[in-house]
């Protein structure tokens, strides 16, 4: 194995890793889903913004600006969806159902840019889907209407997840494009903006109710919009697209064993093989070269 190749498969897994807890934080952090996104790009922006400092640009130009700040109006929302998907499903089917947006890139591919799917992406999409009515079948008959939601605003994220990358590829092809980090720190703060207006229109509240919720928060913040984009964007120039894929799946799969151990989720062997199903059939799709998938 190429020294490249074995560094770049360390960078990602530590990255698909440190992203895979991100859930959890969200989950054990005692305040409301939108106060708790607002955090983590709020604090992961200012973070982003320290380390770049030395490598922002503010002669974007106005096409370039634009697609950031759309950017992070859209990464808003999926944090939104997500985080709500968390609190009623639990971070393992909430994260997995958010990595379906491999599926949405393609078909925004196939009906915009003509792209041709082929027939893996159909093998793809079925075993999904059909890990997917495993994983959340026996919940969807369960009295009251948390749990359909879940799976709602799980679906929402893995749409408006595919919409952000779409907007994030296309803000790479513009002239002057600035470095990833820059990048990051503009569309997080953001999209932190957005979400402080959301949690006022809300009637939220910003207060942090404890100091162990507080660190939940920032370890929330530090992993998952710091570390882990970092690291991942450092190891995906080193691989190839289809091992990269692979290794990014520790991520959903980690979220789903961390909610088993770590929260005790109530799990069946038919939900285990949802899951894994689920999973593959991810893989499968991204194999087809569309947008290689981290959840948010």
């Amino acid at each position: 194995m190429k020294p490249e190749h074995r560094k770049g498969i360390l960078l990602i897994a530590a990255g698909a890793t440190a992203m895979s807890f991100a859930p959890v934080f969200v989950r054990l952090a005692d305040v409301p889903p939108t106060t708790s996104a607002f955090y983590r790009l709020a604090i992961g922006g200012f973070v982003l913004a320290a380390i770049s400092f030395r490598t922002v640009r503010f002669d974007l130009g106005i096409r370039l600006w634009g697609a950031l700040v759309l950017a992070g109006v859209v990464f808003a929302l999926d944090l939104a969806f997500w985080h709500r998907s968390i609190h009623y499903i639990g971070p393992g089917s909430a994260t997995i159902l958010g990595n379906l947006q491999v599926f949405f890139v393609a078909i925004f591919g196939w009906i915009v840019l003509r792209e041709r799917l082929g027939p893996m992406y159909v093998v793809g999409i079925l075993i999904a889907l059909t890990g997917l009515v495993l994983l959340v079948g026996d919940g969807w008959g369960r009295p009251g209407g948390n749990f359909r939601w879940g799976v709602v605003f799980g679906l929402l994220t893995a749409v408006t997840y595919a919409v952000y990358l779409v907007i994030l590829r296309y803000s790479q092809s513009i002239p002057g494009k600035a470095d990833v980090l820059p990048t990051m720190a503009s569309i997080s703060l953001v999209g932190a903006v957005v979400l402080a207006i959301a949690v006022i229109a809300e009637r939220q509240s910003f207060a942090v109710p404890s100091s162990v919720d507080g660190v939940l928060l920032v370890a929330y913040a530090v992993t998952g919009q710091v570390v882990a984009w970092v690291l991942v964007a450092k190891g995906l120039p080193l691989l190839p697209v289809s091992r990269a894929s692979l290794i990014l799946l520790i991520q959903p799969s980690l979220a789903f064993l961390w909610d088993v151990l770590l929260l005790k989720r109530p799990t069946s062997e038919i939900e285990l093989v949802g899951a894994a199903l689920a999973i593959v059939g991810i893989y499968i799709g991204m194999k087809r070269g569309s947008v290689s998938t981290v959840a948010p």
